[in-house]
């Protein structure tokens, strides 16, 4: 009997022992003389492979809650992220997989998939891409902006400018090719050069889309709080339990299937109220 008990006592034990997890430590990089380099330098997230965390989201649309879940987020640099939402006794719910470029959306209940381009490629700042972008660096009261422009550079090339964000949507920049387009904003603290925000555009000079990822707490070099904007829509995520660079399977990330099938404009519809 004691030996029974004893047995039990271990079970309980292990159950509530605390998850080993791999966290990198980024190196400090002091701040320094502010420049497109410097800022770049915080864009490199080379060592960073593999993420798996468990996730709290808030789903928001225009100001109204439409509820909160919690999930398995699961990331694989550059390009694929698998984020999947439970609901009673752990069923999956819904699915978003995106993969280079293309985001999915699986609502498992009613076996319908949404699908479409994304305005982004990679989830994370493609650093080796920034590096032979071109670029242009504004400083506001409490930030530094960082524009990644897309077109080909004829002369000029301006380090602090004013009023760039309006000249840029218009299609043109003086001193460039008339064919420039916005493609990113990325904001650092002037405290200590974190990134904090992101914009991504999409839709060239007449019709501008805008994806807005705000970071609010970063661990190690995972943004663990973060904010992201899509028209009027808001989804909050909090990470936890965060693991790093551990190996995940290929088929985390298998493109999804199901029944119906309509594009991603459709799945913002369906936070609207009445829907």
């Amino acid at each position: 009997m004691r030996f029974k008990l004893f047995l039990l006592f271990l079970l309980i034990l292990s159950a509530c022992a605390k998850k080993e997890v791999l966290r990198y430590i980024p190196p400090q990089l002091p701040v320094e003389e502010v420049s497109t380099e410097a800022l770049l330098k915080r864009t490199d997230f080379s060592n960073l492979n593999t993420v798996k965390a468990s996730v709290k989201l808030d789903i928001q649309h225009k100001e109204q809650s439409k509820g909160t879940f919690s999930g398995v987020l699961l990331y694989s640099h550059p390009d694929r992220l698998n984020l999947r939402i439970f609901g009673p006794f752990g069923l999956t719910v819904m699915e978003a997989l995106f993969l280079e470029g293309t985001l999915q959306v699986l609502i498992t209940p009613t076996d319908t998939l949404y699908s479409g381009t994304t305005p982004f490629d990679t989830l994370l700042p493609d650093h080796d891409s920034f590096v032979n972008s071109i670029k242009f660096l504004e400083e506001m009261d409490n930030a530094y902006i960082l524009y990644i422009a897309g077109a080909v550079q004829t002369d000029i090339s301006p380090r602090h400018t004013k009023g760039l964000e309006n000249e840029l949507e218009k299609g043109g920049v003086r001193g460039f090719d008339s064919d420039l387009t916005l493609k990113a904003k990325y904001f650092f603290s002037k405290a200590d050069l974190s990134l904090n925000a992101v914009e991504l555009y999409a839709g060239g000079k007449k019709q501008v889309r805008i994806v807005r990822i705000e970071i609010y707490r970063t661990e190690g070099l995972v943004p663990s709080d973060v904010g992201i904007r899509i028209k009027d829509a808001f989804f909050h995520l909090e990470l936890k339990d965060i693991e790093i660079n551990k190996d995940l399977k290929d088929d985390c990330f298998s493109p999804l299937e199901a029944s119906h099938k309509l594009p991603l404009s459709r799945f913002l519809r369906i936070l609207e109220p009445n829907q």
